[in-house]
């Protein structure tokens, strides 16, 4: 319904677009020399896209609003006067792309979530281990019966604790 206009709009503009439920994407490719205009353009079609939205009682999150320049470090080099504040990196359909194409933070963020899973999964089996229970027993009462935090619980609990020693020191031994 609020899309096909917007779609129109962009189209307009000679801007390539992805349309999503909640979310728009615009793309432009120029070359470095070209900063100034498209910088122009896109400030041009971000006010036509505001006000279009407006018009149909929407609101253009502009917190929510990211600029990602992607290219090589030779060519992002010659970026450093950019007029508009950019982003290292973006969300794009749960993939974390960033300025150099590299998917390292995308591969740390998921090894991340890996190891997290994997820690509670082998945690959820010491514990039905310890106290004999089938592996198809809800493990909260297993934990509860033992005394156990979960991993993100536990995390919390160290956070904790570390926070509150470091500040019954004395000034000379606190870590800042």
């Amino acid at each position: 319904m609020y899309t096909t206009p917007l779609c129109t709009l962009i189209l307009s503009l000679s801007s390539s677009h992805h349309l999503y439920a909640y979310d728009t994407q615009l793309f432009f490719s120029f070359y470095p020399s070209d900063l100034d205009a498209n910088i122009n353009l896109l400030r041009n079609a971000l006010q036509l896209i505001s006000s279009r939205m407006t018009a149909n009682l929407l609101t253009l999150s502009t917190s929510k609003t990211e600029f990602l320049l992607i290219g090589l470090k030779q060519q992002l080099a010659k970026f450093h006067n950019c007029p508009i504040e950019t982003t290292h990196s973006a969300h794009n359909l749960g993939i974390i792309f960033d300025e150099h194409r590299t998917l390292c933070d995308q591969i740390s963020s998921l090894s991340k979530s890996c190891y997290f899973h994997i820690r509670a999964q082998i945690q959820n089996c010491l514990a039905r281990t310890v106290v004999k229970y089938a592996w198809f027993s809800h493990i909260t009462p297993v934990f509860k019966s033992l005394h156990w935090l979960k991993v993100k619980q536990r995390i919390e609990y160290k956070l904790l604790s570390l926070t509150h020693i470091n500040f019954l020191q004395p000034l000379s031994l606190r870590i800042f």
